[in-house]
């Protein structure tokens, strides 16, 4: 389903690419930008990846995730947010349990894989 801000992103990404070419920003990876001028601080290509996942306003995207990166997508309480050093990230226990929960999933699918091919 397309995005309903689609024409209001195409004016903005317009905007974008003159001030790219003027040398006011630079384009960082897709649907990111940084003041050139402006120093970077620590951890930017975490911060790059989250600015890029909440630029991306929940429409369907074909971005490469670097292999080391785990991505996926669930309900988020309040409780289980924190911000460290500006980025927001998940806390500590629901980290352990999302990994916790996705290596059982992962491990419960080779075991089907596994069976399936054994038939």
């Amino acid at each position: 389903m397309p995005c309903s801000r689609m024409p209001e992103l195409l004016s903005l990404a317009s905007v974008l690419a003159r001030l790219v070419q003027r040398g006011k920003l630079e384009r960082t990876s897709r649907g990111v930008f940084r003041i050139p001028f402006f120093p970077q601080n620590r951890l930017p290509q975490y911060r790059e990846l989250v600015l890029g996942a909440q630029a991306h306003c929940g429409c369907r995207t074909r971005r490469q995730w670097p292999k080391t990166l785990l991505l996926h997508r669930g309900e988020l309480r309040e409780k289980d947010i924190q911000t460290v050093e500006g980025l927001p990230v998940t806390t500590v226990p629901k980290t352990v349990l999302d990994f916790a929960q996705a290596n059982a999933l992962r491990g419960r699918i080779a075991s089907m894989e596994r069976a399936h091919r054994s038939q």
